[in-house]
């Protein structure tokens, strides 16, 4: 399935449960140094405070794959879509710890583990939590609400997402023409300093044909199969005054280069076995993403929020 209809699943919009839940951990994860700052929200009870907005656009951006903007973190215009999504990840937060969820100890504990066995040894991790302000007990307090949270979607929105076969089946016929897997191009590459090397490996290809010449230089020679979108223009620049069975040898990156193109799969339509998983995948995200937004609004309706 091409990732670029406009069909496929738009990443930026739906929000993985994973990304909700590791959200939880801000507080814990957030840096110290900054000042409490002035009191932007009330949510029932609880309140948001600058500092809880900033450290938790900074952490939005790191989960994301951003790189933290500081100064798009104290853009005023970007915070009012930060405030929105932490006050929803508040109200979860509360919603969840309002269930009478247990989590078992040990489920603390082996993401405890999980977390020390990223650093070089127990006394590195200690040394983490004491610059971040943090001590054992706040961590686990932060990971089992991290384990509630996940309850608490499990509950209210994916027991209630539900993709039947039959909507699989009506969106590939619907969308048959989108489900096709490009030309391929099936070659063999190898890179040297000396050029008579390349020179032999291409004598090899000639006099004793592709499948000896590849068994014997085995340690030497690549096989790549990608689509023209795939490869980089130098490479495809090669490939493309070849016909199966062709080789050159060429100056790419500025090193020499052996290229054997042993054939192109034309593009051909996917069958429905072929591509169903991916149609799954796509429409449980959609549906999920539904029912997570009804449940939130829910949530607000419900509640009492203030932003000054």
């Amino acid at each position: 399935m091409k990732r670029g209809h406009p069909y496929w699943k738009d990443w930026h919009r739906v929000r993985p449960l994973m990304l909700v839940t590791a959200m939880i951990l801000f507080g814990a994860l957030a840096v110290q140094a900054r000042p409490l700052g002035r009191v932007v929200a009330r949510i029932n009870e609880e309140i948001i405070t600058s500092k809880d907005l900033y450290d938790y656009c900074m952490l939005l951006n790191y989960q994301q794959g951003k790189r933290p903007d500081e100064a798009q973190c104290g853009s005023s215009a970007h915070l009012e879509e930060v405030m929105e999504k932490l006050i929803e990840d508040k109200l979860i937060l509360h919603r969840a710890k309002q269930e009478n969820f247990r989590i078992p100890d040990y489920a603390v504990e082996e993401k405890i583990d999980e977390i020390i066995s990223s650093y070089e040894s127990r006394a590195a991790f200690e040394r983490s939590l004491v610059e971040k302000g943090l001590t054992i007990t706040l961590l686990k307090k932060k990971i089992r609400d991290q384990f509630l949270v996940r309850r608490a979607l499990g509950k209210y929105v994916e027991s209630r997402v539900s993709v039947a076969p039959q909507e699989i089946s009506r969106f590939y016929q619907r969308y048959s023409s989108r489900f096709d897997s490009p030309e391929t191009y099936v070659f063999w590459i190898a890179k040297s300093d000396r050029r008579s090397f390349l020179e032999r490996i291409a004598e090899e290809f000639a006099d004793r044909g592709a499948e000896t010449a590849k068994n014997t230089y085995q340690e030497t020679l690549i096989k790549i199969e990608s689509s023209r979108d795939e490869l980089r223009n130098d490479i495809y620049e090669v490939i493309a005054e070849m016909d199966p069975g062709g080789y050159r040898i060429k100056n790419i990156d500025g090193q020499l280069h052996f290229v054997y193109l042993e054939k192109i799969i034309p593009a051909k339509s996917l069958s429905l076995d072929q591509v169903k998983e991916d149609i799954y995948s796509f429409l449980y995200e959609q549906e999920f993403a539904e029912q997570f937004q009804e449940w939130v609004t829910t949530l607000k309706e419900n509640a009492v929020i203030v932003v000054y």
